[in-house]
């Protein structure tokens, strides 16, 4: 399991500057997964982290902080990432950001 750190603060989504983002490659499935560490505002929203990967989206809930990144979103070279916080009628999402992934030679 390898995890990617994550930092939300108001509507702004960030790596971690401690988290390493590098030596990712594409294809993996059950062994990514994002923690996502939030500033007071969103204390109790329901949170979900929405990745995006060929023009298609895939919303995960996020409990306790963490969510597994889906094998779907994990396939392409590059992962885009925004969290979406819902309390009552108020909706808060974050900006979005993306991380790179190295995509394998399929050659044998």
């Amino acid at each position: 399991m390898r995890i990617l750190d994550f930092i939300v603060t108001g509507q702004t989504l960030r790596r971690d500057p401690a988290c390493d983002f590098s030596g990712i490659t594409a294809g993996s499935t059950g062994y990514l997964f994002a923690r996502f560490r939030f500033s007071a505002e969103w204390s109790g929203r329901k949170k979900a982290a929405v990745f995006t990967a060929s023009g298609k989206e895939y919303p995960v809930g996020i409990q306790d902080g963490m969510c597994e990144i889906p094998a779907e979103a994990l396939a392409g070279r590059v992962v885009r990432v925004m969290v979406v916080g819902r309390r009552g009628l108020s909706t808060v999402p974050t900006d979005e950001i993306a991380f790179s992934q190295t995509v394998r030679n399929k050659e044998v």
